[in-house]
């Protein structure tokens, strides 16, 4: 589990005057009325078909939207007795936006404060019910600033994204912090599948969401970042 005593995510989110904001938030959403941040264990996903009905995540979704950026999440596939574990990105090498929502609590016994967030989930695309039954919400980038504004009403974007967007890559199922986690059992890396694993060195889960976290653009019409470098974070769905 990730450790709860710092940040684990990088979110964007809306600044002033029209600008976006990169900040750091702990995953696992903690409502701001909650008497123990222990409840954002169990609001790490928030249900796109009921995010705006339930009282965790209802308040957040009409006032502190977020995009949470990332270059891919991982996804194990069990068939037999075998189980393969694929990693999810987009087909044109960009990064994805995840739908995101993000709260401040307030510790009552210290005045301390923690931004949380929670990662928008849906119902997959053909392509991910291969392997899950749900998925990340990825935004179009042409939606960021709808999402991110308040006074739009958002539903209407949390929907599984176009399969064509996506390709799932086996990869190795060890636990490896470098390029041979794209490597399967008796094969090599291409030097593309190399170099990306070797931008950043962090330790995957079976299950997660590899996020590239770096200097955000304060430009309403940038979709995240320049020189990212990788952090791995449990998605659980």
């Amino acid at each position: 589990m990730p450790n709860r005593s710092k940040p684990d995510l990088a979110i964007v989110r809306a600044g002033g005057a029209g600008d976006r904001e990169a900040v750091l938030a702990r995953l696992g959403l903690i409502p701001a009325w909650a008497k123990d941040p222990a409840i954002g264990s169990r609001m790490i996903n928030a249900r796109a078909e009921t995010v705006s009905e339930k009282p965790a995540f209802r308040h957040a979704f009409r006032l502190r939207r977020c995009i949470v950026p990332v270059s891919g999440f991982y996804r194990w596939q069990r068939r037999g007795g075998q189980k393969q574990l694929y990693l999810i990105r987009r087909k044109d090498g960009a990064p994805m936006g995840f739908a995101g929502l993000w709260e401040l609590w307030t510790d009552p016994a210290t005045g301390g404060e923690v931004t949380s967030c929670a990662i928008i989930t849906c119902e997959p695309n053909p392509l991910i019910a291969e392997l899950h039954n749900r998925m990340p919400v990825i935004l179009d980038q042409a939606d960021y600033d709808a999402w991110l504004d308040p006074t739009r009403g958002g539903q209407e974007l949390l929907r599984p994204c176009p399969e064509e967007w996506l390709e799932a890559v086996p990869v190795n199922s060890s636990h490896s912090d470098d390029a041979t986690l794209l490597q399967r059992e008796g094969q090599g890396l291409d030097p593309e599948q190399a170099a990306l694993m070797d931008q950043g060195r962090g330790r995957p889960a079976p299950t997660g969401v590899q996020t590239r976290i770096g200097n955000v653009q304060h430009d309403r019409r940038m979709a995240v970042t320049k020189h990212l470098t990788p952090q791995l974070a449990v998605l659980r769905v």
